[in-house]
This record gives C-alpha cells, sequence and structure tokens, in this order.
C-alpha cells in the first residue's frame, strides 16, 4: 500500500479542466513488469441540466507524467436531471516490459443515489477505457487525476472524490 486518503477533493461547476487528485510515484517503483492501481469512492456527482436544458459531460482522465492514459466520459440524458450518483473507479497502470513503455486500463460505475428515488433513465453507467504511454519511470513521475464538466452554468455539475487507495502491485 502506497496510500490510503480520506480527504476529499471536488471538481466544480466549470468547464476549464481541473485537477482533484495528483500522486508522485517514485521512480523506479514500476521497473518492467510492476503495476500501480488507484481505486477511489465518488460522491455527490451531479450531471444536473434543469438550466440548460440539454445533456451535460462529466469527463475524468487519469494521468501518467503528461500524458493522458485514459479518458472517460458519462452524458447525462437530454431529458432529465441525473443527481445525487454515487460512484467508484480503478485505474491501473503497468510496466510494459521497460523502463520506458506503460500501459493502463480504468473501469467507472456510476449509479443513482440510493436517498433520491430514481426518476428518469439515467440510473447506471459503467465507462472503461485503456490506453498507453512511453514515460520515463526510472524518475519520479505524477499520476493525475482530473476533471471537466461540459457546460459552466449553476446546476452544480461535478463530482467529490471521496476516498482513494494506491497500490504498487
Amino acid at each position: 500500500l502506497l496510500l490510503a486518503t480520506t480527504t476529499s477533493s471536488t471538481v466544480n461547476d466549470n468547464t476549464t479542466e481541473q485537477t482533484a487528485f495528483t500522486y508522485s510515484l517514485a521512480g523506479g517503483s514500476l521497473s518492467t513488469g510492476n503495476a500501480v492501481r488507484i481505486k477511489g469512492i465518488i460522491k455527490s456527482w451531479n450531471l444536473d441540466h434543469s438550466t440548460t436544458g440539454s445533456s451535460q459531460n462529466t469527463t475524468i482522465r487519469f494521468k501518467y507524467g503528461a500524458t493522458t492514459v485514459s479518458t472517460n466520459t458519462f452524458t447525462s440524458v437530454s431529458s432529465a436531471s441525473a443527481n445525487a450518483l454515487r460512484g467508484s473507479f480503478e485505474f491501473v497502470l503497468i510496466a510494459n516490459g521497460a523502463t520506458n513503455s506503460q500501459v493502463s486500463g480504468t473501469v467507472l460505475y456510476a449509479a443513482q443515489g440510493i436517498t433520491t428515488p430514481i426518476t428518469n433513465s439515467y440510473i447506471i453507467n459503467v465507462a472503461n477505457a485503456n490506453g498507453s504511454a512511453s514515460i520515463d519511470s526510472t524518475v519520479a513521475q505524477d499520476i493525475v487525476i482530473t476533471g471537466q464538466v461540459s457546460v459552466d452554468d449553476t446546476d452544480n455539475n461535478g463530482f467529490t472524490i471521496d476516498e482513494i487507495v494506491v497500490e504498487l502491485l
């Protein structure tokens, strides 16, 4: 276990990409055959568009060094709001046989919150993405999670990551 944190981080109602989490992975950690896994809980995830009346997206990106290795987008339906979603994610970055070659995989889940009645068709979403990077892992590199919403309005779109675990495998 490299890190376990309950510090909350929020990506708010803003169309600018915002950093939600950063972990500096020590140089040499991945080597040529190791992996890093990051798991987290997403709470207070809103895709509300009662102001705009159109679909809205939340994009979550996972980066290693300066390379985006995974992009996941959730879209609300255009006729309803998806408030009080809860979710989780799992991101894995794997050394691909060399210190300058990595592959990644990400799975995100989102479901309507238990405390909110389900009044629309936005119940469960699953997003997954795979990627690769050619980053020098012999020196420290940041693993960064960012978020971005598609519409900047007053609907309180965005999400909060509440718990994160970082593991070296």
